[in-house]
């Protein structure tokens, strides 16, 4: 501003002046004058970071770290055969067997660094050029160097007052030799194509009384691929934190040796239709399901190029969990054009759903081999109430209700669903750090609409119109008590529309 009582910043376009490089010399400008230590935080331009091999390369704009270069090919070939037959009694049996077969090729160069000498082996002066700590630097760690740079332990503290990331100065004897002889630097490229194939069998029949009773039954195994971002594996080792036994570097990366989820379905149902849309349905499925993706521990080998092998503890995604969830569902559905004038557009769609999660409780553990929901790899660390906990985002029971109507340019709904308390997370962020579930509750939408011509309709919808309320509750004791922990107001939500067909 003129006489400089303010400073603008941005301008009427702050994206195309950031783009052309404009932001940047205001945010020069206004750093040097405030002389902030944010100086070099403005957003992603003229960033630069150092590779593991030691070359610096300009971020334009992602740096290295922030690109996910994962490829994908698929290869897949089917075979189906159709049967059916019809007997005398009148019923009919009719349907297919099938097999797939699925290969699944990922590549993905990954690059792993065993840790840097420098750390312990780089020599430190002061400012006369005067060694005042660090190693001889002469590439090589020596135990001397590794003990000279923790500081003395605190009596009496626990791990001797040493904060987590310098655990190692407790190291002894073998385990710390054998820990300063891993700080070489080494690179460790991994170009291995990862290749994993399937086959995945289906077979499904169907019987039909010829009256309106089907019955239908369907077994098949599936499978759902890792997303490609969690085959990416690369990064620098670093002490595992385990002074006592267990392999002494660690690394949090993804994992090349990750595998899909693998499911086998089994699926029974009674339907009996009743009229042309007039139907009684009931349900019971299972799904066994093997491999499921949590943030878990593991172990992989890695050889250095000098010739050299180490198990490093993985903490990342991991295959680890497996489980049975069951149930069942009920269902109707009508429509009732019996009905005398303009009534005969009602219908309604109702539905229960029974769900059985108990096989996949959330654990609290994190040892290698174990699954961990704590999206840093390590414990849990819940509260004194966690215990074995349900699986997150499982209700055991679920309802909708529709009601409809349909008759002439009118279209009319109404959708009610509902479902029980469920498990939002194991371990809340507060005090004392329990277990969330979010209260049973539903919600109420509906919407309605005109058709005005061909071209034309016209409509309005309403969500959340009973104005639901969302609940939270916290564990409190080891009977499972909950208390309220926060509600949430959503509102009500209007939408006027126009749709148009050309």
């Amino acid at each position: 501003m003129p006489g400089g009582a303010t400073y603008f910043y941005g301008g009427d376009d702050f994206l195309q002046d950031y783009l052309n490089g404009v932001t940047d010399q205001q945010w020069d400008e206004l750093t040097t004058f405030s002389q902030t230590p944010e100086a070099g935080n403005l957003g992603v331009n003229g960033r630069t970071r150092t590779l593991l091999d030691g070359r610096q390369v300009l971020c334009d704009p992602y740096c290295p770290s922030e690109i996910s270069d994962v490829t994908e090919i698929t290869n897949a070939a089917y075979a189906r055969l159709d049967y059916g037959i019809d007997m005398d009694s009148g019923w009919s049996i009719t349907g297919n067997i099938g097999l797939r077969y699925v290969e699944t090729k990922v590549k993905n160069d990954a690059l792993i660094a065993f840790p840097d000498p420098g750390q312990f082996d780089d020599p430190v002066f002061d400012e006369n050029g005067v060694q005042v700590g660090g190693g001889n630097g002469d590439g090589v760690v020596q135990v001397s160097e590794v003990t000279d740079s923790c500081p003395p332990p605190v009596p009496g503290a626990p791990d001797g007052g040493y904060a987590p990331q310098i655990l190692y100065c407790q190291l002894t004897g073998d385990r710390l030799t054998e820990f300063a002889s891993l700080y070489t630097g080494e690179l460790i490229p991994d170009r291995r194509d990862i290749t994993f194939d399937h086959w995945l069998p289906a077979f499904n029949i169907r019987l039909d009384n010829g009256s309106g009773l089907v019955l239908r039954g369907a077994v098949s195994k599936a499978i759902s691929r890792p997303d490609l971002n969690l085959f990416n594996a690369g990064g620098v080792l670093g002490f595992s934190g385990r002074v006592d036994s267990g392999p002494p570097l660690s690394i949090r990366t993804g994992n090349r040796n990750l595998r899909p989820i693998k499911s086998w379905n089994y699926d029974l149902s009674a339907e009996w239709y009743f009229d042309d849309v007039g139907s009684i349905t009931a349900a019971f499925f299972l799904k066994d399901i093997t491999g499921i993706i949590q943030t878990g521990t593991g172990l992989v080998n890695y050889t250095a190029p000098s010739g050299g092998s180490q198990d490093v503890i993985i903490n990342g995604p991991a295959n680890d969990l497996d489980g049975t969830l069951k149930g069942f569902e009920l269902a109707y559905q009508q429509v009732y054009d019996f009905l005398p004038g303009l009534l005969s557009g009602l219908g309604t769609q109702l539905s229960y759903t029974y769900v059985d999660a108990s096989d996949f409780v959330t654990p609290d553990i994190s040892d290698i081999g174990s699954p961990s929901v704590n999206s840093s790899g390590g414990p849990l660390n819940g509260g004194a109430f966690t215990g074995e906990v349900p699986n997150s985002g499982t209700s055991k029971h679920t309802v909708n209700a529709t009601v409809f109507y349909e008759r002439g340019p009118i279209s009319a709904r109404a959708v009610y669903n509902w479902r029980s308390r469920f498990l939002v997370t194991p371990r809340d962020d507060l005090f004392p750090f329990s277990p969330t579930f979010q209260e049973s509750g539903g919600q109420l939408d509906a919407s309605l609409f005109y058709t005005v011509n061909d071209h034309l309709k016209l409509g309005v919808q309403g969500v959340n119109l009973l104005d639901q309320v969302t609940k939270l509750s916290t564990v409190i004791d080891y009977d499972g008590t909950r208390v309220l922990s926060a509600a949430f107001r959503n509102d009500r939500r209007y939408t006027f529309l126009a749709r148009f067909n050309f």
